[in-house]
């Protein structure tokens, strides 16, 4: 009797809730720790800029005499390999050295890097003024000569396009007309640069075959002088050079493709101009 007063004295354990049982999160509670994720992940990102520009500002390890010195290295822009401040460095280099042909050569890349094309000519200039006979300089002046002429035959090869689609393709248009007398000349001023721009490469590929005379450069150059000159459509100057390939180079690989362009070229000559 004791024990089961004592048992009915004794208030009942709680059940566990199971509402309140171990469950998978909700979506809510899913998409908070998601944010949080997203937010520290942001917040580390900005603790490590704030240790970069602290050791910055103070100039911890940073070897620099300046701060704009550190914030250029930081955002990868330093000065020092910048195009700009590479020109800058081997304009001073040259005037440091105007004898020393290597440096116009490679201020002149650099202005090319940059797409300052004519300052390159005006360098290359000065290098040919400095060493008249070296054939690296004379090179490339014919490199940036030949892109020129290249970039004029795609002008007249479009300029031609133009007129064959409006002239010549039927009905046409009439060439006497306004509109066809313009078209004309723009296709006339198109070729004609054309014919210029090769005749300058001509002329620096003529240069190198002197300068390089006697020596394992010259059939080369040659070749370059009579394909230069057949291109500005010269052909008396290109049969010229392409003879004298044959002569200092006749067993050159090639020597037969040469021998057929030859005989095309003087038969051209041959024809009666009209």
């Amino acid at each position: 009797m004791a024990r089961g007063a004592a048992s009915a004295g004794r208030k009942p354990r709680p059940k566990p809730d199971p509402k309140r049982s171990k469950s998978a999160p909700s979506w809510e509670e899913q998409l908070f720790f998601s944010r949080l994720r997203r937010h520290a992940k942001v917040i580390y990102v900005l603790l490590a800029m704030v240790f970069v520009f602290s050791f910055v500002l103070l100039g911890v390890g940073s070897g620099s005499n300046g701060i704009s010195d550190a914030l250029q290295s930081f955002f990868g822009q330093n000065s020092g390999t910048s195009i700009g401040s590479q020109i800058k460095d081997k304009q001073q280099a040259v005037e440091r050295q105007p004898k020393d042909v290597n440096l116009y050569l490679d201020l002149a890349g650099l202005y090319q890097s940059n797409n300052q094309e004519a300052k390159a000519l005006a360098t290359l200039r000065q290098a040919r003024q400095v060493a008249p006979k070296n054939s690296d300089v004379l090179s490339r002046i014919a490199s940036i000569y030949g892109a020129q002429a290249g970039r004029e035959g795609d002008n007249y090869r479009n300029v031609l396009a133009v007129y064959s689609q409006n002239v010549t393709t039927p009905p046409g248009l009439d060439t006497s007309s306004q509109i066809g007398q313009a078209l004309q000349t723009q296709l006339n001023d198109a070729y004609t640069k054309v014919i210029t721009a090769y005749q300058k490469v001509a002329g620096v590929y003529k240069q190198s075959a002197q300068i390089s005379k006697g020596t394992s450069d010259e059939p080369n150059a040659l070749l370059q002088w009579a394909s230069a000159a057949q291109s500005a459509n010269d052909v008396g100057t290109a049969i010229t050079a392409y003879n004298r390939f044959l002569k200092v180079a006749p067993d050159n690989p090639n020597a037969a493709a040469v021998r057929q362009t030859l005989a095309q070229l003087q038969a051209s000559a041959a024809q009666p101009q009209g």
